[in-house]
């Protein structure tokens, strides 16, 4: 579940395919930072989209059940009465490159 190069396309793409199957409407989409950490990487994705209740929750739920691992950093949903959808941005976190930590950093195992 955690490729070793990033792989953003895949995931955008696989991300659109999810949308569309439940009718969520992707408004727009930036790569944000990069972060490199001991153990593994990351990649922040930044997402704007709109949709129903029923339609959010079905699109979260399908990136749950991704092959990829991602996470949901943040996610703000705006009400408005006067729309039929409601507007949505997500901060998705896309996890690669993931490392064994060097043995002189690995926690003694009674330390």
């Amino acid at each position: 579940r955690i490729p070793d190069k990033p792989r953003e396309t895949e995931f955008l793409e696989q991300m659109n395919e999810a949308a569309n199957q439940e009718g969520l409407d992707i408004r727009d989409y930036r790569r944000g930072e990069v972060t490199v950490e001991d153990t593994h990487s990351h990649l922040d994705v930044y997402v704007s989209c709109a949709g129903s209740y029923r339609q959010v929750c079905g699109f979260l739920d399908r990136l749950a059940g991704l092959p990829r691992l991602s996470t949901v950093e943040k996610a703000t949903i705006t009400s408005d009465s006067a729309a039929k959808a409601y507007p949505v941005e997500l901060t998705l976190r896309l996890f690669y490159g993931a490392q064994k930590l060097p043995v002189d950093r690995r926690k003694a195992p009674n330390g």
